[in-house]
């Protein structure tokens, strides 16, 4: 299994950049070892409650590259 990277990514509405995060990129070759559940399709997105309902995930699969974004839902403290 190779090493796992991580990037910035950018959240954007019009045009505008309203947020970012930390993304975890794992190859898609590695997510197939690893993944617990479903994958999205290829270049498609999912998204999932974690944690008893304390964080939102953000997987996305682009061009055999998954991206994982975990967020804490607003007014939850980690």
């Amino acid at each position: 299994m190779s090493l796992h990277a991580e990037q910035w990514v950018e959240f954007l509405s019009q045009g505008v950049v309203v947020g970012r995060e930390v993304a975890t990129v794992i190859s898609d070759r590695d997510m197939r070892a690893i993944a617990e559940s479903p994958r999205p399709a290829s270049n498609s997105s999912r998204t999932d409650l974690l944690k008893g309902g304390d964080y939102l995930r953000v997987w996305i699969s682009r061009n055999g590259t998954h991206y994982l974004i975990n967020m804490p839902l607003a007014g939850r403290r980690p």
